[in-house]
């Protein structure tokens, strides 16, 4: 990789990046300075010794970091947030109660009709935070839940256009949460 393609990665002007092909040390790194560390088989590292401490940050090969925790954001994003695997926690099998409320614990749960009742309506979701991403699925193909929409009536904290049934189990159904209600994103039946 040559300087000029370091910095336009980096998007930086400095004269000079010193690229390694190994992971340095402390001593390594000269105060104030970058170093761009890429050994092969492992992740690339941007280091920058600051006030006698090394601090780096992992980097994809194209040069994006890369990140393998929770991300919070608040504010604005400036420039591109990649997700390689989005993967969500499988909740419990939630059965619809007799008022037709499920209390959620994850962001993907298998619903089942109250009492195994061949059909439900599902007309309230308790839980969840603004900016969550809810997946349903059907618990029992020979059951339907139906989930209902809100339709204006200030009732329900569900808004998805028009009343789903979930009644396969490859049916789902994909909410966000805007704060306030849930909010349709994509429905699928499967049938």
């Amino acid at each position: 990789m040559s300087d000029r393609e370091i910095r336009k990665l980096l998007n930086t002007k400095e004269n000079s990046i010193t690229t390694v092909d190994h992971y340095p040390g402390n001593r390594n790194v000269p105060e104030g300075q970058f170093m761009l560390a890429h050994p092969r088989g492992k992740p690339v590292r941007l280091y920058k010794k600051l006030k006698g401490m090394l601090w780096w940050v992992n980097l994809t090969r194209d040069g994006n970091e890369y990140v393998d925790k929770d991300l919070k954001v608040k504010g604005n994003i400036k420039g591109i947030l990649k997700a390689q695997k989005l993967v969500l926690d499988k909740g419990n099998e939630l059965t619809i109660s007799s008022t037709g409320l499920i209390s959620i614990t994850k962001s993907w749960h298998t619903v089942n009709t109250y009492g195994g009742a061949a059909t439900d309506n599902l007309d309230d979701i308790e839980g969840g935070v603004a900016g969550q991403i809810l997946i349903l699925t059907a618990a029992d193909t020979t059951n339907t839940v139906v989930v209902r929409d809100d339709e204006g009536s200030g009732i329900s904290n569900i808004m998805i256009g028009a009343n789903f049934s979930l009644d396969d189990d490859d049916d789902s159904l994909l909410l966000f949460h805007n704060g306030n209600k849930w909010v349709g994103v994509s429905s699928m039946n499967n049938e």
